[in-house]
């Protein structure tokens, strides 16, 4: 019998498929993403529900891949999942998606930038600063931080219903499959693969519903 505690090592198998063994971790938070992914084009304010599921499994599983700019990602991801969840309430919802203003654009980057350059030096110093927590040093600090500081924007940008969210989650999805192959989290790497596919598909619908 799997006790509860074992349920959240990443090492606790749930499928061993082909010589690729899923934890548990891996298993649940992938079908949130999804489940999160397609609830958010067809603007289910659900969508934020399961995006915490996925939080919490991939917020675990990270840290035991020291992935660690995509774990504190995730903390981002539940602050604006609730935000999310509170602007998409009522008639947030009926509110039509828009394109990001030009003049909202220096502000968006110039936070890219900075937050990316903030998490690289944090996370390449997390095993120095608090060795006993985190016992490795950080994996592919660089692209990590490049994913995690446009995943916040393109977030806020999902939120307040702009459609320009979906041109960077496109990015990020990219990026994100190259990344977690590279980790040998293969399912999460093909799952974001699916997120890049949905990405179009997301930009699609929303384009659409601006126009009706």
């Amino acid at each position: 019998m799997i006790l509860p505690a074992e349920l959240l090592n990443a090492s606790t198998i749930a499928i061993e498929w082909r010589g690729y063994a899923m934890s548990y971790l891996e298993l649940v938070g992938c079908i949130a993403g999804m489940i999160c992914v397609i609830y958010a084009i067809q603007f289910n304010i659900l969508t934020w529900l399961a995006a915490c599921i996925n939080i919490f499994c991939f917020c675990i599983l990270f840290y035991q891949v020291q992935l660690y700019a995509d774990m504190i990602l995730q903390i981002f991801f539940l602050v604006f999942s609730i935000y999310g969840w509170y602007k998409w309430q009522g008639q947030a919802i009926n509110i039509k998606p828009r394109e990001v203003h030009k003049s909202e654009w220096p502000l968006y980057i110039t936070s890219i930038i900075f937050i990316g350059i903030a998490l690289y030096y944090f996370i390449t110093h997390l095993h120095i600063l608090f060795p006993i927590i985190f016992t490795k040093p950080a994996s592919y600090a660089i692209i990590d931080s490049i994913i995690a500081s446009m995943s916040i924007i393109a977030t806020i940008m999902m939120a307040r219903r702009q459609i320009d969210n979906w041109i960077l989650w496109i990015i990020i999805n990219a990026l994100s499959v190259f990344l977690y192959f590279k980790k040998s989290v293969y399912l999460i790497s093909i799952e974001y693969f699916i997120f890049l596919i949905l990405g179009f598909v997301g930009y699609y619908q929303w384009r659409r519903e601006m126009k009706i």
